[in-house]
């Protein structure tokens, strides 16, 4: 079973792009959470940044409604890519495929008063 829940701030704006053409055009947006992961030997908090994608509407409305440093929820689930560089060296990364999402606190709520919690739900 392949399944990621995570709850952390956006670490910038959502950078929305555009893919295809005609009725075969859609949205996604890659953005990355930060996570908080506990406290080190030190008591320091501890952060996990994490690389996300999502598709689609999702991807619209996370542009519309959110910005650097809101909250928000993921749930979705884990892949692996891969790539090779100039070098001829294969890297590679984990990201999470977003299917749903939560705004827990955006910056459109903090500036109005309080509203009730949007969803996303593929």
């Amino acid at each position: 079973m392949n399944i990621v829940n995570l709850a952390g701030r956006l670490t910038k704006d959502i950078d929305l792009q555009e893919y295809g053409k005609g009725k075969d055009k859609g949205y996604f947006a890659r953005f990355t959470l930060a996570v908080r992961d506990g406290v080190d030997k030190d008591g320091e908090p501890r952060t996990q940044f994490i690389s996300c994608i999502i598709w689609g509407k999702g991807a619209e409305l996370l542009n519309k409604w959110t910005g650097k440093g809101d909250l928000i929820g993921v749930s979705g689930k884990l892949e692996e890519n891969n790539y090779e560089d100039s070098e001829g060296v294969k890297h590679y990364t984990l990201q999470v495929n977003a299917r749903d999402i939560e705004f827990l606190n955006t910056k459109k709520e903090e500036q109005e008063e309080e509203q009730p919690r949007k969803k996303y739900k593929k």
